[in-house]
């Protein structure tokens, strides 16, 4: 699990941030909030619809091949309103936790556009360094109707007052340099949550080998990344429904018909 655990408030305003309103005062428990935006994530990576087969083994797939589109292409799966000048991903950070998800599909994407360039290791640091994400690409593979699965090695980076920021990234870096995408505190919780999300999906023997001396003993953990897009009216439907919502109107309906049998009772 991740060190930074996503607060009940913080998960109601992300979800919401992917169109899954619910009101501020529900009873749902905690736990099915997660539930909710584990569900959103996969619907908005459109799992069931890509993945046929688990576990899933990307090694098993074909490699991708940038002959007729860019990662970066394949992966822009917004609608059209919202890819409307946006001819490449942006590094500025939105601060306002509302727009926490159109944020983490940008960084995603950049992800895309920065292996186009033939860059393999990026970092995502919070706008104060308090904390980040480094990744690996391992390789980009093909699934049906050319939509790309990227398979990545990914580690938190938590500084200490003994090992700052940089000296992590130094640490793990194979490459001379990477390239730094800025996020907020909520986004890289919900990216953190995504990559924990598909890595627990792999196939055995690629967790086994993340399990490997090397690899272990650099905390890196296996994972994949799909492209996101929008969650469509018939899936937020399900996402928004309440279940004690529907409880209390039973129980006040009820109430109702009682009252109401009661009066022509005594009538």
């Amino acid at each position: 699990m991740t060190s930074k655990p996503i607060s009940r408030d913080d998960l109601l305003v992300l979800l919401s941030s992917m169109g899954v309103v619910l009101p501020k005062d529900n009873k749902l428990p905690e736990e099915e909030l997660n539930k909710r935006l584990k569900e959103a994530l996969d619907t908005s990576q459109e799992y069931s619809d890509v993945i046929k087969k688990e576990p899933v083994d990307p090694l098993s797939l074909p490699k991708w091949s940038s002959e007729e589109k860019t990662l970066y292409q394949a992966s822009q799966r917004d609608s059209l309103l919202e890819n409307l000048g946006a001819s490449f991903p942006s590094n500025a950070v939105s601060l306002a936790k509302e727009y926490t998800f159109k944020e983490m599909k940008q960084t995603l994407l950049g992800v895309a556009y920065t292996y186009d360039l033939g860059v393999k290791e990026i970092s995502f640091l919070t706008h104060d360094d308090t904390w980040g994400i480094f990744i690996r690409i391992i390789g980009v593979y093909c699934l049906k109707n050319d939509i790309p699965l990227t398979y990545i090695l990914y580690k938190e980076l938590k500084p200490t007052s003994d090992t700052p920021l940089d000296v992590l990234r130094r640490q793990v870096r194979l490459e001379q340099d990477d390239v730094t995408s800025r996020i907020s505190d909520l986004e890289g919780r919900a990216i953190l949550t995504l990559f924990e999300q598909n890595g627990a999906r792999l196939d055995p023997k690629l967790l086994q080998l993340a399990e490997s001396q090397t690899v272990k003993h650099s905390g890196f953990r296996p994972s994949f990344i799909l492209p996101l897009c929008p969650i469509n009216m018939r899936n937020l439907g399900s996402l928004t429904k309440d279940p004690g919502c529907e409880q209390r109107c039973v129980l006040n309906v009820s109430e109702k018909i009682g009252e109401l049998t009661s009066r022509h009772a005594n009538q």
